[in-house]
């Protein structure tokens, strides 16, 4: 009698464990109330009505199995549909959607000066003579389209570039800082090459935002290379830190290295 009892109650507390998040697996709990039905049913028949008319013995044995067995079947089912889930769902749920950013590197065909549009600024890298990238924003306060610099005009020679940064994902990301490098010279030059890292300024790129873009102009006349780099350090939608994210880099030449104008179209011969 007392098996018979304890077994009931295993019956009902295995579903409540289960609901209530305690991982039995389905097929583990399924042998477990075959086991608590067969020794109910003994215990029942062995120490309850051992003496009773065969009907009552049948009549009783099939109300206590089909007791259990109404729990064996919601407890077994519940469990059977945690550990079928699909994983591409847990795995949806469990880890957030990764930033899709991308960085690129454009020659800037129109050269010199560069369009600002009206009340807005433009951030110049300029690789001057001591072969060092020197950053600057300009400001143009005025309702209309200005110029940096103010005192070129299309002639020109020296090489301009474009850095664009653009977010192709479906989460903001904030507070983005970025570096790439610049290799100035050539490796026949008397002076070979100058590698410099360049930080550009802290900014934002919500979800659908127009891309960031950086301009580099080569004041120094040597030429080089770019080098845009595959990591950055942001604020990604929904936490609370800054974490590295990684960029996808456009390709062009090998190893990520895009050029900046030759050096006879920056004013050398």
């Amino acid at each position: 009698m007392f098996v018979g009892i304890l077994g009931l109650l295993v019956a009902i507390a295995i579903p409540i464990l289960q609901t209530n998040g305690v991982d039995v697996n389905w097929w583990v709990s399924l042998i477990a109330y075959v086991v608590i039905v067969t020794v109910c049913v003994w215990s029942y028949l062995k120490h309850a009505v051992p003496h009773k008319e065969k009907l009552v013995r049948f009549g009783g044995s099939l109300v206590l199995s089909a007791a259990i067995a109404g729990l064996a079947a919601y407890a077994v089912k519940k469990q059977y549909g945690r550990d079928h889930q699909p994983s591409a769902n847990i795995e949806a749920s469990a880890t957030p959607t990764a930033p899709v950013i991308q960085a690129s590197y454009d020659v800037d065909l129109l050269g010199l000066p560069i369009t600002v549009q009206p009340l807005s600024s433009v951030y110049v890298v300029r690789v001057q003579k001591d072969r060092k990238g020197h950053g600057l924003t300009f400001y143009n306060d005025k309702n209309r389209i200005g110029f940096w610099p103010t005192n070129v005009n299309r002639s020109d020679s020296a090489s301009c570039g474009i850095v664009r940064i653009a977010n192709h994902g479906n989460v903001s990301v904030f507070n983005i800082i970025y570096r790439f490098k610049i290799h100035v010279g050539a490796q026949r030059d008397p002076g070979g090459t100058t590698d410099d890292q360049i930080e550009l300024p802290i900014f934002d790129l919500p979800i659908s935002s127009p891309e960031k873009s950086f301009y580099l102009v080569d004041q120094s006349g040597l030429g080089g290379v770019v080098e845009l780099l595959n990591g950055a350090v942001a604020e990604v939608q929904g936490s609370t830190k800054r974490e590295r994210i990684n960029l996808q880099v456009r390709i062009v030449t090998f190893f990520d290295r895009v050029p900046m104008f030759p050096p006879r179209l920056s004013g050398r011969s």
